[in-house]
């Protein structure tokens, strides 16, 4: 089991046998909802300008994607917070590519409508090295158009789980981004592109590297 999805789907079924069928059930509808309603197709697309943006770090550094892409490709990666374990999974299999992508010249950024402070200290006792950009109010991730709009028994059933959204996000807690990753050319153009609001599904992070070795490949 080496691969991100392996992992993210284990943990999946694990979950929902622990929720018990009647909240395994709303879970697995409110993102059916999302994706009936089109929301993954109405993100931005491979061979779109990706939007620029201009947010602060987790230390209150303002960072620019323009200026990240300047140096190179951008791996750009939408999460919940880390308050969601798959989110949490999913920036360790990123982070752990991180390396190699700066090799090639990329930069890897985390985008998050979580609070800095929250979000700042759950990077810290993970380990994380990679960029976690506050999003406040999902503001990029319209820009993005991977925004989701969370239903009111989903909610809850996070309050329930000890995860308010208006606590974690400082926020009313009504929207968050659909998981999603974006490959970046330095010229701006999206390469490569996984969106889905499915907390389970994301992109793989072996395949982002191979976008940005590929292109460091056609550069050459």
């Amino acid at each position: 089991m080496h691969t991100l999805a392996a992992q993210l789907a284990a943990f999946r079924e694990s979950m929902l046998e622990r929720a018990g069928p009647r909240t395994g059930a709303a879970v697995i509808a409110a993102y059916q909802a999302a994706i009936d309603a089109g929301l993954p197709d109405k993100a931005v697309q491979v061979g779109e300008v990706a939007p620029d943006f201009a947010l602060p770090d987790c230390s209150g550094r303002v960072r620019r994607l323009s200026e990240a892409l300047a140096g190179g490709p951008v791996v750009l990666v939408f999460y919940r917070g880390l308050w969601c374990p798959f989110c949490a999974m999913t920036l360790r299999a990123m982070d752990a590519i991180r390396p190699a992508l700066e090799r090639e010249g990329a930069t890897l950024l985390a985008l998050s409508p979580q609070d800095p402070a929250r979000a700042r200290d759950g990077g810290a006792c993970l380990g994380f090295g990679l960029t976690m950009l506050h999003d406040q109010g999902c503001e990029v991730a319209a820009r993005y158009r991977v925004v989701w709009p969370v239903p009111e028994n989903m909610r809850l059933l996070y309050a329930k789980f000890g995860h308010p959204l208006a606590l974690e996000n400082g926020d009313d807690g009504s929207v968050l981004p659909m998981p999603s990753a974006f490959v970046i050319r330095p010229d701006g153009v999206v390469a490569a592109a996984k969106v889905d609001p499915r907390p389970s599904v994301r992109m793989e992070p072996a395949d982002a590297l191979a976008t940005v070795r590929a292109m460091a490949r056609v550069a050459a």
